[in-house]
């Protein structure tokens, strides 16, 4: 009977992850309809690491009726505290950065696509993000199209390099040489990467914002505190060979006490945490034997022992 038993608990234990990752994670939000009703309830959220193509959407957080939404049903959607998508419509520059996919060979072209894009940074002039195959940025002044910030990568000497063709810092001058931090802001411009970080900050000194609504906004529930309670069970064994040895102890079940602290990740927190935790715990066996003693008389003697356990751990 062990070995069935031991054989589903570690099937249970590999699967767990992949059971908890599978799972709903209703957060607080609002969609607004293309027919400009907005809906308040809970957002099936999880920090997508690619845009959604779709959200699953309930009025009340324990009902189980729910609504699917797609791109061409809303205007937009929030999930408080953290990330706000918008529905665009969007011109993709279809040219790979990677260079096993450049190698692989591919159409160099673009399409159009109607899409959830991340809202980066909100203002007279907005950054968001798509990712699908590879990283996407728009910009968008209030009233005008989406804009693809442009980045492409091609292959030289003899397909053995990859060379960088940062085009988006070209468009973004338009943008920098009516700035009040013109002259700042150009000679930095070498240097920012095609990333949420370096354009994100550009386009906030543009909107002349400062970063801690940003800030604020990215760390809210970022750490996560928690308690636990369970029961712990063991044998004890002793060796090598003694009088003590030979004693039968009971088996110890005893009540485990847990809390700690997790440390988030700013997005796809499944990816990362760091977790400190403390455990607390008590290990008790008892075991009675017979002894002869000097008058040649059995004498009936009883041990036992108690542990006590105080466990702190960090781990990532």
């Amino acid at each position: 009977m062990k070995k069935p038993v031991l054989f589903i608990c570690v099937l249970f234990f590999l699967g767990y992850p992949h059971f908890l990752q599978a799972q709903s994670s209703f957060r607080k939000g609002n969609v607004v309809l293309t027919t400009a009703d907005t809906l308040q309830g809970w957002i099936d959220y999880r920090e997508w690491e690619a845009n959604p193509t779709s959200i699953t959407f309930k009025e009340d957080s324990s009902s189980t009726s729910v609504s699917v939404y797609k791109p061409g049903d809303v205007k937009s959607f929030d999930i408080q505290g953290f990330d706000r998508y918008f529905t665009a419509t969007v011109t993709k520059d279809l040219r790979p950065v990677g260079l096993n996919e450049l190698l692989n060979g591919f159409k160099d072209t673009s399409i159009t696509d109607v899409v959830f894009l991340r809202a980066l940074v909100e203002g007279d002039l907005g950054l968001f993000e798509f990712t699908s195959t590879k990283k996407y940025f728009y910009i968008k002044e209030k009233n005008n199209d989406y804009v693809e910030l442009l980045y492409k990568v091609f292959l030289i000497n003899n397909n053995n390099q990859l060379n960088e063709s940062p085009i988006f810092r070209n468009q973004l001058m338009q943008w920098i040489t009516t700035s009040k931090n013109a002259e700042k802001l150009s000679a930095s411009l070498k240097y920012i990467n095609y990333n949420a970080k370096d354009l994100s900050k550009v386009i906030r000194q543009l909107n002349g914002q400062t970063e801690a609504l940003e800030k604020s906004k990215v760390n809210k529930e970022r750490i996560v505190w928690y308690v636990g309670a369970g029961g712990i069970y063991s044998n004890l064994h002793i060796s090598p060979q003694t009088e003590i040895s030979q004693i039968n102890y009971s088996a110890s079940i005893q009540p485990l006490f847990q809390a700690g602290v997790d440390f988030l990740s700013k997005r796809s927190l499944q990816k990362l945490i760091i977790r400190v935790e403390i455990r607390a715990f008590s290990l008790s066996y008892a075991g009675a034997d017979s002894i002869t003693n000097s008058s040649s008389k059995k004498d009936f003697v009883s041990y036992h022992l108690k542990i006590r356990n105080v466990a702190p751990s960090i781990s990532v």
